[in-house]
């Protein structure tokens, strides 16, 4: 058995630790939701971006944003997928900002995004647009089928594998 010691971790093993608290599902959510709204700044024609904006710019264009996003075919973001937008561009903004010590779901640090924000969601809500697609669930001949299947059965080779 090794007898472990202590030592002085570098500072590339401590950003290595520190990279991986963040799992590659929201790595990849971010990157998605910043090239959606990369792209909308260039449709808006917004010049600068996002990150080279102070406070106030941000908490506006981060409102208009989300109020003024559509999909490809011109349909509404459903309201979940908004919210993970708002996260996402939180990430962004705390990952490329290094001063950045704001969180956008703060509503005493963006009082006015919150309120937009808030308000986009319930009017959606009302008007039932934005609404996430629900899937019906397994039927019992479907359940019955997967646990009929052979790969389930512990009489075949394969089954014994699993």
């Amino acid at each position: 058995m090794n007898k472990r010691s202590n030592f002085l971790p570098s500072n590339d093993q401590l950003a290595a630790l520190a990279k991986e608290r963040v799992s590659k599902n929201t790595v990849k959510n971010t990157e998605g939701w910043i090239n959606i709204m990369n792209q909308w700044w260039s449709d808006v024609n917004y010049k600068e971006p996002l990150e080279n904006q102070d406070k106030e710019t941000i908490e506006l264009q981060v409102s208009q944003f989300l109020c003024g996003i559509t999909t490809k075919n011109g349909g509404y973001y459903s309201r979940t997928s908004l919210k993970n937008a708002l996260s996402a561009i939180n990430q962004h903004l705390q990952n490329v900002k290094p001063v950045w010590r704001y969180n956008l779901h703060n509503k005493d640090d963006f009082p006015d995004l919150y309120a937009q924000f808030d308000g986009l969601l319930k009017d959606m809500k009302k008007k039932g647009l934005g609404e996430s697609k629900s899937m019906n669930g397994l039927t019992i001949e479907e359940i019955r089928h997967i646990l009929n299947h052979k790969v389930l059965d512990l009489n075949t080779p394969l089954g014994l594998l699993k």
